[in-house]
């Protein structure tokens, strides 16, 4: 479990994007872009998403150079404002981009942002909090 003096070392206030979302999910640093890509890709078909991600990476090539590009924002400011930039500037084109939705979300990409941004210490998630269980958010209500 990832501690306070581990993300001070790694910059703290000052950290990338990067290096919180790999202190926060444990991985290393070359595991970045494709655990964001796979974290926040479209709800639809996440399954079916992640399965075409295996199959080939080439599809999400521009969705993974707009992750390493925001990996370099150190405020979630600035990491909004450059994913609406990118955004604008690549359209999403394409059968499988447009009409199947198998991309990333920018709804989720934000929300994952959010959460790495403004909790930097609360590490317990790796998935999106939207998708726990109600088991699960009880037991964290509890906890807390």
């Amino acid at each position: 479990m990832p501690n306070q003096s581990n993300l001070l070392a790694a910059g703290g206030a000052g950290a990338t994007f990067q290096e919180r979302f790999c202190q926060y999910a444990q991985c290393p640093a070359d595991q970045f872009a494709a655990r964001v890509l796979l974290a926040s890709v479209h709800s639809d078909h996440p399954l079916l998403a992640r399965l075409y991600y295996r199959l080939d990476k080439e599809h999400y090539k521009s969705d993974l150079e707009m992750i390493k590009m925001l990996g370099q924002t150190r405020q979630y400011s600035d990491f909004k404002q450059e994913m609406q930039a990118w955004r604008s500037s690549h359209p999403s084109k394409g059968y499988l981009r447009k009409t199947l939705k198998l991309r990333v979300s920018g709804k989720n990409l934000l929300r994952l942002a959010s959460h790495v941004f403004k909790n930097p210490f609360s590490f317990g998630i790796v998935a999106r909090p939207a998708r726990l269980s109600r088991k699960e958010r009880a037991a964290r209500q509890q906890a807390a």
